[in-house]
């Protein structure tokens, strides 16, 4: 589906992988940016909403890139991470194929992920995809407000 048509939101591609990057979203009306996601080169507040798909366990300093995210999504903006879930065999694979290939790989479960965006300053929320994969949904704490995802103004329960 195409996001920017079905709701007139612009969007940036975003991915320090340029070649790769521009392969597939040349069409985005906020252009694609080749960029490491623990430096962000946007502006502080400038963006809504954040989409991290199978990316934070590539990342080497995690806790940083949540900090950038954090910083260039606006008051009340929100975080999407979906990733492998760390308890699945599809993992125990990646990580025999990151250790014969010498890549760094962190994988978390569910809870670990969403304990790790609270800690980012994010209210957190799990939801599972798959026997593999998973959803954490996040907004950006206010000072001040209490926190809730979809504007249901509950406490987010603990996942697993």
């Amino acid at each position: 589906m195409d996001v920017e048509a079905s709701t007139g939101t612009r969007v940036t591609a975003c991915d320090v992988d340029l070649l790769a990057l521009t392969a597939g979203h040349s069409s985005v009306t906020g252009g694609v940016v080749g960029a490491d996601g623990q430096a962000l080169p946007f502006e502080s507040g400038s963006f809504a909403a954040v989409y991290l798909v199978y990316v934070l366990h590539h990342v080497p300093d995690q806790m940083r890139v949540l900090a950038e995210v954090r910083r260039v999504l606006d008051s009340g903006g929100r975080i999407v991470l979906v990733e492998f879930d760390a308890r699945s065999s599809l993992v125990r694979l990646f990580r025999l194929l990151a250790r014969a290939t010498r890549r760094r790989c962190s994988f978390h479960a569910p809870g670990s992920l969403a304990a790790l965006l609270e800690a980012s300053g994010f209210d957190a929320e799990v939801g599972v995809l798959d026997h593999a994969t998973f959803v954490v949904k996040g907004v950006r704490k206010v000072p001040g407000r209490g926190g809730a995802i979809g504007g249901t103004g509950r406490r987010l329960s603990r996942y697993p």
